[in-house]
């Protein structure tokens, strides 16, 4: 029985061995990549976290709530206001040798 639950942990995706990191800060800078991933969004935070040491990104083809994401933190930008930012640190940006999180949750403060 030992061995058979040994596999099943084994077999599952290591999306399930996420871990979430999270950090509440302002946001240092926006960048749109028009030619990268169909339009990618990479933002640099003034207090990174372990992990996603550069900040997180978000694609607008593969995030259904981009739009409004997106918004929330242009404003907050704009404002200079605080966010939590939370991503998982499996599923690393592509497009840059820094560590850029997914990002999962965007909350204005």
């Amino acid at each position: 029985m030992r061995i058979i639950a040994l596999l099943l942990v084994a077999l599952l995706p290591c999306s399930t061995f996420a871990t979430v990191r999270e950090t509440i800060t302002t946001i240092d800078r926006i960048n749109a990549l028009l030619q990268y991933g169909g339009g990618d969004i990479v933002i640099d935070v003034d207090t990174p976290v372990s992990g996603c040491t550069k900040g997180f990104w978000m694609s607008p083809s593969d995030d259904p709530g981009f739009k409004t994401a997106y918004a929330l933190l242009l404003s907050a930008y704009h404002t200079q206001t605080s966010v939590r930012l939370q991503g998982e640190d499996t599923q690393l940006w592509s497009g840059s040798g820094s560590l850029y999180c997914r990002l999962t949750l965007a909350t204005l403060l």
